[in-house]
Protein backbone atom coordinates (compact mmCIF):
# COMPACT_ATOMS: atom_id res chain seq x y z
CA UNK A 1 0.00 0.00 0.00
CA UNK A 2 2.76 2.31 0.94
CA UNK A 3 4.52 1.47 -2.30
CA UNK A 4 1.44 2.36 -4.28
CA UNK A 5 1.12 5.63 -2.40
CA UNK A 6 4.72 6.51 -3.08
CA UNK A 7 4.37 5.82 -6.79
CA UNK A 8 1.25 7.99 -6.97
CA UNK A 9 3.00 10.79 -5.11
CA UNK A 10 6.01 10.51 -7.35
CA UNK A 11 3.82 10.59 -10.47
CA UNK A 12 1.97 13.65 -9.20
CA UNK A 13 5.25 15.42 -8.45
CA UNK A 14 6.47 14.67 -11.99
CA UNK A 15 3.21 15.90 -13.43
CA UNK A 16 3.56 19.07 -11.38
CA UNK A 17 7.14 19.56 -12.44
CA UNK A 18 6.19 18.96 -16.07
CA UNK A 19 3.28 21.38 -15.77
CA UNK A 20 5.39 24.08 -14.24
CA UNK A 21 8.04 23.53 -16.90
CA UNK A 22 5.40 23.88 -19.63
CA UNK A 23 3.96 26.99 -18.11
CA UNK A 24 7.48 28.42 -17.76
CA UNK A 25 8.12 27.83 -21.44
CA UNK A 26 4.81 29.45 -22.31
CA UNK A 27 5.66 32.43 -20.14
CA UNK A 28 9.06 32.75 -21.79
CA UNK A 29 7.48 32.56 -25.24
CA UNK A 30 4.93 35.18 -24.29
CA UNK A 31 7.68 37.39 -22.82
CA UNK A 32 9.82 37.04 -25.96
CA UNK A 33 6.86 37.73 -28.20
CA UNK A 34 6.06 40.88 -26.21
CA UNK A 35 9.67 42.04 -26.51
CA UNK A 36 9.58 41.55 -30.26
CA UNK A 37 6.32 43.48 -30.57
CA UNK A 38 7.73 46.32 -28.47
CA UNK A 39 10.90 46.40 -30.58
CA UNK A 40 8.84 46.52 -33.76
CA UNK A 41 6.66 49.23 -32.27
CA UNK A 42 9.70 51.28 -31.28
CA UNK A 43 11.19 50.81 -34.81
CA UNK A 44 8.00 52.04 -36.45
CA UNK A 45 7.80 55.04 -34.18
CA UNK A 46 11.39 56.21 -35.03
CA UNK A 47 10.80 56.44 -38.87
CA UNK A 48 8.95 58.93 -41.17
CA UNK A 49 5.52 58.49 -42.58
CA UNK A 50 5.09 59.19 -46.30
CA UNK A 51 3.39 62.50 -45.57
CA UNK A 52 6.21 63.58 -43.26
CA UNK A 53 8.79 62.66 -45.90
CA UNK A 54 6.97 64.70 -48.57
CA UNK A 55 6.77 67.70 -46.24
CA UNK A 56 10.53 67.55 -45.59
CA UNK A 57 11.25 67.33 -49.33
CA UNK A 58 8.99 70.32 -49.98
CA UNK A 59 10.76 72.39 -47.31
CA UNK A 60 14.17 71.54 -48.78
CA UNK A 61 12.90 72.53 -52.24
CA UNK A 62 11.68 75.90 -50.95
CA UNK A 63 15.02 76.57 -49.25
CA UNK A 64 16.93 75.73 -52.45
CA UNK A 65 14.58 77.99 -54.41
CA UNK A 66 15.32 80.84 -52.02
CA UNK A 67 19.09 80.28 -51.95
CA UNK A 68 19.71 79.68 -55.68
CA UNK A 69 18.99 83.27 -56.84
CA UNK A 70 21.25 84.58 -54.08
CA UNK A 71 24.05 82.24 -55.16
CA UNK A 72 23.59 83.24 -58.80
CA UNK A 73 23.57 86.93 -57.88
CA UNK A 74 26.79 86.48 -55.91
CA UNK A 75 28.43 84.72 -58.86
CA UNK A 76 27.30 87.45 -61.27
CA UNK A 77 28.66 90.10 -58.90
CA UNK A 78 32.02 88.32 -59.05
CA UNK A 79 31.93 88.13 -62.83
CA UNK A 80 31.00 91.79 -63.10
CA UNK A 81 33.89 92.69 -60.80
CA UNK A 82 36.29 90.75 -63.04
CA UNK A 83 34.85 92.51 -66.07
CA UNK A 84 35.50 95.84 -64.37
CA UNK A 85 39.08 94.76 -63.67
CA UNK A 86 39.55 94.00 -67.38
CA UNK A 87 38.36 97.48 -68.30
CA UNK A 88 40.66 98.95 -65.67
CA UNK A 89 43.61 97.19 -67.30
CA UNK A 90 42.49 98.43 -70.73
CA UNK A 91 42.19 102.01 -69.46
CA UNK A 92 45.62 101.86 -67.82
CA UNK A 93 47.15 100.41 -71.00
CA UNK A 94 45.63 103.26 -73.04
CA UNK A 95 46.97 105.82 -70.59
CA UNK A 96 50.41 104.24 -70.73
CA UNK A 97 50.19 104.37 -74.52
CA UNK A 98 49.32 108.07 -74.21
CA UNK A 99 52.31 108.66 -71.92
CA UNK A 100 54.60 106.96 -74.43
CA UNK A 101 53.27 108.48 -77.65
CA UNK A 102 51.50 111.69 -76.61
CA UNK A 103 48.06 110.53 -77.82
CA UNK A 104 45.51 107.81 -77.20
CA UNK A 105 45.69 104.96 -79.75
CA UNK A 106 43.71 105.16 -82.97
CA UNK A 107 40.39 103.37 -83.04
CA UNK A 108 41.95 101.54 -85.98
CA UNK A 109 44.60 102.39 -88.54
CA UNK A 110 43.96 102.53 -92.28
CA UNK A 111 45.96 104.39 -94.92
CA UNK A 112 44.77 105.99 -98.16
CA UNK A 113 46.26 103.46 -100.58
CA UNK A 114 44.44 102.90 -103.88
CA UNK A 115 42.69 100.71 -104.76
CA UNK A 116 40.81 100.70 -101.48
CA UNK A 117 40.99 96.94 -101.06
CA UNK A 118 44.74 97.25 -100.46
CA UNK A 119 44.39 99.79 -97.66
CA UNK A 120 46.34 98.78 -94.61
CA UNK A 121 46.61 97.74 -91.90
CA UNK A 122 43.12 97.42 -90.38
CA UNK A 123 44.48 96.78 -86.87
CA UNK A 124 42.40 98.15 -83.99
CA UNK A 125 43.28 99.84 -80.71
CA UNK A 126 43.24 96.43 -78.98
CA UNK A 127 46.32 95.41 -80.95
CA UNK A 128 48.11 98.74 -80.56
CA UNK A 129 48.04 98.67 -76.74
CA UNK A 130 49.41 95.12 -76.43
CA UNK A 131 52.89 96.27 -75.27
CA UNK A 132 51.27 98.20 -72.43
CA UNK A 133 49.15 95.29 -71.18
CA UNK A 134 51.82 92.62 -70.65
CA UNK A 135 51.40 91.25 -74.19
CA UNK A 136 54.55 92.63 -75.81
CA UNK A 137 55.76 89.22 -77.12
CA UNK A 138 52.57 88.91 -79.17
CA UNK A 139 52.85 92.52 -80.34
CA UNK A 140 56.43 91.96 -81.49
CA UNK A 141 55.33 89.10 -83.75
CA UNK A 142 52.67 91.14 -85.58
CA UNK A 143 53.74 92.84 -88.80
CA UNK A 144 51.91 96.18 -88.70
CA UNK A 145 53.27 97.01 -92.12
CA UNK A 146 50.88 94.46 -93.64
CA UNK A 147 47.13 93.98 -93.50
CA UNK A 148 45.61 92.12 -90.58
CA UNK A 149 44.65 89.28 -92.94
CA UNK A 150 48.13 88.93 -94.45
CA UNK A 151 49.75 85.50 -94.62
CA UNK A 152 48.78 81.85 -94.87
CA UNK A 153 48.10 79.41 -92.07
CA UNK A 154 50.94 77.09 -91.18
CA UNK A 155 54.61 77.45 -91.84
CA UNK A 156 56.14 80.78 -90.95
CA UNK A 157 54.18 82.71 -88.29
CA UNK A 158 52.44 85.73 -89.78
CA UNK A 159 49.49 87.99 -88.98
CA UNK A 160 46.88 85.41 -89.91
CA UNK A 161 48.32 83.00 -87.33
CA UNK A 162 48.29 85.58 -84.54
CA UNK A 163 44.96 87.42 -84.75
CA UNK A 164 42.95 84.41 -83.60
CA UNK A 165 44.50 84.14 -80.15
CA UNK A 166 42.30 84.39 -77.09
CA UNK A 167 43.37 87.15 -74.71
CA UNK A 168 41.75 86.97 -71.28
CA UNK A 169 41.99 90.76 -70.77
CA UNK A 170 39.50 91.21 -73.61
CA UNK A 171 36.95 88.66 -72.39
CA UNK A 172 34.12 89.30 -69.94
CA UNK A 173 33.43 86.18 -67.81
CA UNK A 174 29.67 86.75 -68.09
CA UNK A 175 29.84 86.29 -71.88
CA UNK A 176 30.02 82.66 -73.03
CA UNK A 177 31.35 83.45 -76.50
CA UNK A 178 33.72 81.15 -78.40
CA UNK A 179 37.40 82.02 -78.53
CA UNK A 180 37.27 83.18 -82.14
CA UNK A 181 35.09 83.57 -85.24
CA UNK A 182 35.77 82.42 -88.78
CA UNK A 183 35.33 84.97 -91.55
CA UNK A 184 34.72 83.50 -94.98
CA UNK A 185 36.33 85.26 -97.93
CA UNK A 186 34.31 88.14 -99.37
CA UNK A 187 35.34 88.39 -103.00
CA UNK A 188 36.89 91.75 -103.82
CA UNK A 189 36.88 92.93 -100.20
CA UNK A 190 38.92 90.58 -97.99
CA UNK A 191 40.28 87.01 -97.94
CA UNK A 192 39.27 84.24 -95.58
CA UNK A 193 40.28 84.73 -91.96
CA UNK A 194 39.98 81.31 -90.29
CA UNK A 195 40.26 82.66 -86.73
CA UNK A 196 39.70 86.18 -85.46
CA UNK A 197 39.96 86.51 -81.69
CA UNK A 198 36.78 87.75 -80.01
CA UNK A 199 36.71 90.69 -77.62
CA UNK A 200 33.97 91.92 -75.29
CA UNK A 201 35.14 95.52 -75.30
CA UNK A 202 34.93 98.41 -77.77
CA UNK A 203 36.28 101.95 -77.59
CA UNK A 204 34.20 105.12 -77.41
CA UNK A 205 33.70 106.13 -81.03
CA UNK A 206 31.28 108.69 -82.36
CA UNK A 207 27.78 110.14 -82.35
CA UNK A 208 27.85 109.70 -86.14
CA UNK A 209 26.02 106.76 -87.67
CA UNK A 210 28.53 103.89 -88.14
CA UNK A 211 27.35 102.31 -91.37
CA UNK A 212 27.55 105.60 -93.28
CA UNK A 213 30.09 107.72 -91.42
CA UNK A 214 31.89 105.43 -88.98
CA UNK A 215 34.90 104.96 -91.24
CA UNK A 216 35.69 108.69 -91.45
CA UNK A 217 38.73 110.38 -90.00
CA UNK A 218 38.74 114.12 -89.30
CA UNK A 219 40.46 114.73 -92.62
CA UNK A 220 37.95 112.57 -94.53
CA UNK A 221 35.03 114.27 -92.85
CA UNK A 222 36.30 117.80 -93.53
CA UNK A 223 36.68 117.05 -97.24
CA UNK A 224 33.36 115.21 -97.40
CA UNK A 225 31.24 117.87 -95.72
CA UNK A 226 32.32 120.47 -98.31
CA UNK A 227 31.11 118.29 -101.18
CA UNK A 228 28.27 116.26 -99.67
CA UNK A 229 25.32 118.04 -98.01
CA UNK A 230 24.17 114.74 -96.54
CA UNK A 231 27.31 114.68 -94.41
CA UNK A 232 26.16 117.88 -92.72
CA UNK A 233 22.83 116.39 -91.63
CA UNK A 234 24.04 112.85 -91.06
CA UNK A 235 27.26 113.61 -89.22
CA UNK A 236 27.20 117.25 -88.21
CA UNK A 237 30.23 117.21 -85.92
CA UNK A 238 32.32 114.52 -87.56
CA UNK A 239 34.13 112.02 -85.32
CA UNK A 240 33.32 113.11 -81.78
CA UNK A 241 34.67 110.43 -79.44
CA UNK A 242 38.16 109.51 -78.30
CA UNK A 243 38.91 106.71 -80.78
CA UNK A 244 38.04 106.44 -84.48
CA UNK A 245 39.84 105.84 -87.77
CA UNK A 246 43.44 107.14 -87.54
CA UNK A 247 42.54 109.19 -84.47
CA UNK A 248 45.25 110.81 -82.35
CA UNK A 249 43.31 112.42 -79.50
CA UNK A 250 45.39 113.93 -76.72
CA UNK A 251 44.35 114.20 -73.10
CA UNK A 252 44.19 117.98 -73.39
CA UNK A 253 41.78 117.67 -76.33
CA UNK A 254 39.15 116.28 -73.96
CA UNK A 255 37.89 119.65 -72.78
CA UNK A 256 34.73 118.15 -71.26
CA UNK A 257 36.94 116.51 -68.63
CA UNK A 258 38.39 113.01 -68.53
CA UNK A 259 36.12 112.05 -65.63
CA UNK A 260 33.04 112.71 -67.75
CA UNK A 261 34.14 111.11 -71.03
CA UNK A 262 33.81 107.48 -72.11
CA UNK A 263 37.00 105.68 -73.12
CA UNK A 264 35.81 102.08 -73.61
CA UNK A 265 32.90 99.83 -72.70
CA UNK A 266 31.39 96.40 -73.14
CA UNK A 267 30.17 94.66 -76.28
CA UNK A 268 28.32 91.36 -75.91
CA UNK A 269 28.88 88.55 -78.38
CA UNK A 270 26.10 88.06 -80.95
CA UNK A 271 23.99 90.85 -79.42
CA UNK A 272 22.77 92.22 -82.77
CA UNK A 273 19.59 91.60 -84.70
CA UNK A 274 21.26 89.37 -87.28
CA UNK A 275 21.34 91.97 -90.06
CA UNK A 276 25.03 92.69 -89.49
CA UNK A 277 27.76 91.19 -87.37
CA UNK A 278 28.40 93.39 -84.34
CA UNK A 279 30.86 91.15 -82.52
CA UNK A 280 34.03 92.93 -81.40
CA UNK A 281 37.55 91.66 -82.14
CA UNK A 282 40.67 92.74 -80.28
CA UNK A 283 42.94 92.68 -83.35
CA UNK A 284 40.75 94.58 -85.81
CA UNK A 285 38.70 93.69 -88.90
CA UNK A 286 39.34 91.57 -92.01
CA UNK A 287 39.23 94.41 -94.52
CA UNK A 288 39.38 98.22 -94.89
CA UNK A 289 36.31 100.05 -93.56
CA UNK A 290 36.51 102.69 -96.30
CA UNK A 291 36.02 100.06 -99.00
CA UNK A 292 32.20 99.78 -98.66
CA UNK A 293 32.68 98.12 -95.27
CA UNK A 294 31.93 101.10 -93.06
CA UNK A 295 29.83 99.02 -90.64
CA UNK A 296 33.09 97.34 -89.65
CA UNK A 297 33.85 100.50 -87.68
CA UNK A 298 31.18 99.37 -85.21
CA UNK A 299 33.17 96.22 -84.45
CA UNK A 300 35.94 98.28 -82.84
CA UNK A 301 34.16 101.35 -81.48
CA UNK A 302 30.75 102.24 -80.04
CA UNK A 303 28.20 104.66 -81.52
CA UNK A 304 25.22 106.46 -80.03
CA UNK A 305 22.84 105.54 -82.86
CA UNK A 306 22.46 103.33 -85.91
CA UNK A 307 20.10 103.80 -88.85
CA UNK A 308 18.48 100.33 -88.77
CA UNK A 309 17.76 100.54 -85.03
CA UNK A 310 16.51 104.12 -84.85
CA UNK A 311 15.15 105.02 -81.43
CA UNK A 312 16.88 102.22 -79.56
CA UNK A 313 19.06 103.21 -76.62
CA UNK A 314 22.85 103.05 -76.78
CA UNK A 315 23.22 100.75 -73.75
CA UNK A 316 21.70 97.29 -74.17
CA UNK A 317 19.64 98.67 -77.03
CA UNK A 318 21.00 98.89 -80.56
CA UNK A 319 23.78 96.54 -81.58
CA UNK A 320 26.56 99.08 -82.20
CA UNK A 321 26.45 100.67 -78.76
CA UNK A 322 27.63 99.33 -75.41
CA UNK A 323 25.90 96.10 -74.43
CA UNK A 324 26.47 93.21 -72.06
CA UNK A 325 24.85 90.22 -70.38
CA UNK A 326 25.02 91.92 -66.98
CA UNK A 327 21.50 92.71 -65.77
CA UNK A 328 20.50 96.34 -66.17
CA UNK A 329 23.58 97.96 -67.66
CA UNK A 330 27.24 97.79 -68.68
CA UNK A 331 30.70 98.42 -67.29
CA UNK A 332 32.58 101.35 -68.85
CA UNK A 333 36.03 102.89 -68.45
CA UNK A 334 36.38 106.65 -68.36
CA UNK A 335 39.30 108.65 -69.78
CA UNK A 336 40.67 109.28 -66.29
CA UNK A 337 41.11 105.51 -65.80
CA UNK A 338 38.13 105.00 -63.51
CA UNK A 339 35.57 102.25 -64.16
CA UNK A 340 31.84 102.67 -63.64
CA UNK A 341 28.63 100.71 -64.01
CA UNK A 342 26.22 102.62 -66.25
CA UNK A 343 22.49 101.88 -66.27
CA UNK A 344 20.75 101.00 -69.52
CA UNK A 345 18.13 103.60 -68.60
CA UNK A 346 20.57 106.51 -68.76
CA UNK A 347 19.03 109.23 -70.99
CA UNK A 348 20.28 109.31 -74.57
CA UNK A 349 21.38 112.94 -74.41
CA UNK A 350 23.50 112.16 -71.37
CA UNK A 351 25.18 109.28 -73.21
CA UNK A 352 25.92 111.52 -76.21
CA UNK A 353 27.52 114.06 -73.87
CA UNK A 354 29.57 111.30 -72.21
CA UNK A 355 30.84 110.11 -75.59
CA UNK A 356 31.72 113.49 -77.12
CA UNK A 357 34.93 115.09 -75.94
CA UNK A 358 34.20 118.76 -76.70
CA UNK A 359 30.45 119.33 -76.56
CA UNK A 360 30.69 121.72 -73.61
CA UNK A 361 27.49 120.43 -71.99
CA UNK A 362 27.17 120.01 -68.24
CA UNK A 363 26.30 116.46 -67.13
CA UNK A 364 23.98 116.48 -64.14
CA UNK A 365 22.25 113.08 -64.05
CA UNK A 366 25.15 110.64 -64.31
Amino acid sequence: MSNIACELASQRCGDAIEWFGFTGRVRNQIRNSTKRRNALRRGCQSGFTLVELLVVIAIIGVLIGLLLPAVQAAREAGRRSQCGNNLKQIALAMQNYHDATGTFPSGWTEDETTPNIKRSNNFAWGAHILPYSENKPLYDQINFGLQLSAGTLGGQIDNLDLVGKKLSMYRCPSDEAPDSDRWAAYSGYYPEVPELGISNYVASGSSCEPCNFGYLSWQNWNSLKSSNPFAITGCKKGPTGVLYRNSSVRMRDITDGTTNTFLAGERAYAFGDGQFSTTAYWAGVPGPTSWQLSCFSGLMTAFTNVYFDVGKRMINGHAYGFNSWHPGGVMVAMCDGSVRYVSENTPRDTLVNLLEIQDGNVITDF
